[in-house]
């Protein structure tokens, strides 16, 4: 039996874990970042340099006290600007120290296959997708008919 632990108990450990320069794996809930992570996929996090990251990388960050998985869409300053890939307008900014750690990989849920977030394809099909934001609501509507 599978037990499930209220996420503030959750990211309190992988806020620790990431501390202590340790990888971590989480079970995604929620579809915020469809196309491209999906629920129920595997993902792991590792420690990061907030300073260091680009745009396109995905990070777990706090958001109001709440702990988000988004992509990095854009730098000003001291901040980020992050958004969900299956969201269409709602975007966060946040300072750099709010962010916890960075995705490494995603293990998909219905085959296992192991995707790395760091790959030139991976940063390709972010630009093309990110390019592709006007025409979103219809593309996430057609990517959901065909995966029920």
């Amino acid at each position: 039996m599978i037990k499930e632990y209220p996420n503030s108990e959750i990211f309190k450990c992988v806020v620790e874990e990431i501390a202590e320069g340790k990888k971590v794996q989480l079970r995604v809930k929620g579809n915020s970042m469809l196309p491209f992570i999906r629920e129920g996929d595997c993902i792991i996090l590792i420690p990061c340099n907030p300073s260091s990251l680009k745009i396109g990388d995905v990070v777990l960050f706090n958001h109001n006290k709440v702990v988000h998985l988004h992509r990095l869409i854009d730098k000003k300053e001291n901040n980020l600007v992050l958004q969900g890939d299956g969201n269409i307008n709602t975007k966060e900014i946040v300072d750099l120290q709010d962010v916890i750690a960075k995705l490494q990989q995603i293990i998909c849920k219905k085959k296992g296959k192991k995707v790395n977030s760091d790959t030139y394809i991976w940063y390709v099909c972010f630009y093309v997708w990110h390019f592709l934001r006007p025409f979103r609501p219809y593309l996430l509507k057609l990517y959901s008919m065909f995966k029920k």
